[in-house]
């Protein structure tokens, strides 16, 4: 049990320390995952892959990481990145 434990201990942080190439080809993957499971209007409104912006560490708030990508219609798409590579979504409009 000692073993489980320690192992997943040591992965719980393991995207604390992203680089800004890394933490945007992790949320350029899961757009394309999470798109696939959208409606089409909703796809086609964020195909772009080049962000508007990535930022890591204390340049977020709270997150490891924080990736956005504009939509056609105005809005941002923001990937939420956790220190234990969990990735949320949100947006919203400028």
């Amino acid at each position: 049990m000692v073993g489980i434990a320690l192992a997943t201990a040591a992965c719980s942080n393991r995207c604390e320390t992203l680089t800004r190439s890394e933490a945007l080809e992790m949320a350029t993957g899961a757009k394309a995952g999470m798109l696939r499971r959208s409606t089409a209007k909703e796809a086609a409104n964020y195909r772009s892959d080049e962000p508007a912006f990535v930022r890591i560490g204390a340049e977020t708030n709270g997150y490891a990481a924080n990736v956005g990508f504009p939509g056609r219609d105005g809005t941002t798409l923001v990937a939420l990145i956790e220190g234990d590579c969990y990735i949320g979504w949100t947006s919203f409009d400028p």
